[in-house]
């Protein structure tokens, strides 16, 4: 799966999926990318069971007005 880096700090990145989701991951998976690159993530580095602090849903808000 493809995200894009949206912050990084020494610890770890959270990275935007393509399919909307927001995870954490440890930084060490991306030593060589800087904030806003596209990486490609296997299978193996995405956290299956996510908990609140590392999965974040992006809402899109609708104006009406």
């Amino acid at each position: 799966m493809r995200g894009i880096i949206i912050d990084k700090n020494f610890s770890e990145a959270f990275v935007c999926l393509e399919d909307g989701e927001t995870i954490s991951i440890p930084s060490s998976e991306v030593t060589d990318s800087n904030v806003g690159d596209m990486i490609t993530l296997s299978n193996i580095s995405i956290p299956t069971n996510y908990n609140s602090n590392s999965n974040l849903t992006n809402e899109k808000l609708l104006d009406f007005f």
